[in-house]
């Protein structure tokens, strides 16, 4: 059984819910995650001129807006499932990745990262990375009473 969150606004709860559950990083997280929390992007076959990104469809360079969430649809991904993928894909994010500073005048992912690194070294990250995905039981009760918990029994896959 692997378990994920939804967004809490994909949930249909308060955004105060996640600075509850998260109380020294939750308020600098967009909706308590270490990673996007745009959707993927799925669309019919046959468009002309369009360019799939991951959280979005082009075509000729303009963002289609026409789009629909589709709540009934839970594609999973593992951002980070373990503290060892984290911290072996972190430099990358920082230096080339969503975290890489983009100019914004607002704090970011990876203006925290740095700071909790200048101020911690190695552990700073950590403390990150545990609070936001470490297993804390009174957090997922939360999490499963608000709907924002999903838990996944995936199959096997063969290869033949």
């Amino acid at each position: 059984m692997l378990l994920f969150r939804r967004t809490y606004f994909d949930a249909g709860v308060e955004k105060s819910l996640i600075d509850q559950l998260y109380p020294v990083f939750g308020a600098y997280l967009r909706a308590g995650f270490i990673s996007h929390t745009a959707g993927k992007t799925i669309a019919r076959t046959g468009l002309n001129d369009v360019r799939f990104g991951v959280h979005l469809l082009k075509r000729n360079g303009v963002e289609i807006e026409n789009s629909k969430r589709i709540q009934s649809l839970n594609l999973l991904h593992r951002y980070a499932p373990d503290w060892d993928s984290f911290a072996a894909h972190l430099e990358f994010r920082l230096q080339k990745g969503s975290y890489r500073d983009r100019g914004q005048s607002k704090l970011s992912l990876g203006d925290i990262v740095d700071l909790l690194s200048e101020e911690h070294g190695s552990d700073g990250p950590r403390q990150l990375f545990d609070e936001i995905c470490g297993y804390h039981a009174d957090v997922f009760q939360k999490l499963k009473q608000s709907g924002i918990l999903i838990r996944a029994k995936l199959g096997v896959v063969y290869h033949v």
